[in-house]
């Protein structure tokens, strides 16, 4: 009876262990089939397993710079609307790219440091004889008003189209093009080549300063520099006006005057691209008034070579001196002998002392001018 007993506990103690095997291999076949499942990490990267997911970026960026203090600006204040600036500066590139990158900075639509650093990079724009630094090339092109320049800058910071890169990358290129940094190819600007341009350059000095885009001392400095070079006699006392290129001259027959063995030619003036208005020579200016001559008078302005461009010539210097619009010219051929043939222009008529004062005006601004008998 005691066997029976004991060999049924053996079969159950039997099968207890066959069902506790099966099902721990169970166990280990789920498990493995996990592992299998799941992604391959190398050891040591499984902190990087549970990072959390990074932030997105601000669907506004680039993020608008800060608002500065006017007074940290490098252009001064002046109490002038942008409109009214914008229309002073009109045709002057250079001068309204300086405008638009003032407007930006004082806006805060571009920061502090960058204004700084654009203004000084290109400043020999504005101030070519006394700023030693070239600015970049290019300035002098066409450039989109100041006002549309700023629309645009208020657009990328107000817009989400696009993202944050693309409108940044925009955002640097339309600054890059209006007014570009120090990295830029550089460009020598060449110094007043005539009176004309160096009055002009003063004019323009007074317009700068007064939309704030110079301040005074750069104002001053540059203007003494430009006065100096009048006084010193620097500047060349000659009017040029540019003309299109005529047509090539056709060949002229050199002429030998009998007896002195050498050719009489033409003189030169007023065949190439640029028209040179020279002031005469004294051997080929006109005769002076008689004493005591009531006769019709005239004022020689200059001798040329051609009187092709003659009336261009005499529309350049009614312009550069009103006290010429009243009269009108003539243009009187003249024989030099071995010289050639010289061109009078000679305006008028008036009478006699009125040419010698007009003459005398004339010539206190650097033009030559002789009063002589008007031709008839």
């Amino acid at each position: 009876m005691v066997v029976v007993a004991l060999a049924a506990l053996a079969a159950g103690c039997t099968k207890f262990k066959e069902e506790i095997e099966t099902s721990r291999a169970e166990a280990e076949m789920q498990a493995q089939m996990e592992s299998y499942q799941k992604p391959k990490t190398r050891p040591g990267l499984e902190p990087l397993l549970n990072r959390p997911a990074p932030a997105m970026p601000d669907p506004i960026a680039p993020e608008r710079p800060e608002q500065p203090d006017p007074s940290a600006l490098p252009f001064p204040w002046v109490d002038i609307p942008w409109s009214e600036a914008e229309a002073m500066l009109a045709g002057d590139p250079a001068a309204l790219r300086f405008l638009a990158l003032k407007q930006l900075g004082q806006d805060g639509l571009i920061g502090l440091e960058d204004v700084t650093q654009r203004r000084a990079a290109n400043l020999g724009a504005l101030l070519p004889i006394t700023v030693p630094v070239p600015p970049a090339a290019g300035l002098d092109r066409p450039t989109a008003p100041p006002s549309s320049l700023v629309k645009r800058f208020n657009h990328l910071y107000d817009t989400a189209k696009g993202t944050p890169e693309t409108r940044r990358a925009e955002r640097n290129f339309l600054l890059d093009a209006m007014m570009p940094g120090a990295k830029a190819p550089r460009t020598t600007l060449a110094a007043p080549i005539d009176m004309a341009q160096a009055r002009a350059g003063l004019a323009r000095l007074d317009r700068l300063k007064q939309s704030g885009l110079i301040t005074p001392s750069e104002q001053e400095g540059e203007a003494q520099a430009l006065q100096k070079m009048i006084a010193d006699g620097a500047l060349p006392e000659t009017l040029i006006v540019e003309l299109p290129p005529p047509p090539p001259p056709a060949p002229k027959k050199v002429v030998k005057k009998a007896g002195s063995g050498r050719p009489v030619g033409r003189m030169e003036g007023g065949v190439s691209g640029r028209f040179e208005v020279i002031p005469s020579p004294p051997q080929v200016s006109a005769p002076k008034i008689p004493a005591g001559s009531n006769a019709p008078a005239g004022l020689h302005l200059l001798s040329m070579g051609t009187a092709i461009h003659a009336e261009k010539a005499y529309e350049a210097l009614k312009k550069e001196f009103p006290d010429l619009a009243p009269l009108s010219f003539t243009v009187s051929k003249a024989e030099l002998g071995d010289l050639g043939a010289t061109y009078r222009l000679i305006a008028g008529p008036t009478d006699p002392a009125n040419a010698e004062k007009i003459c005398a005006d004339i010539r206190a601004k650097g033009q030559s001018c002789q009063a002589t008998p008007f031709p008839k």
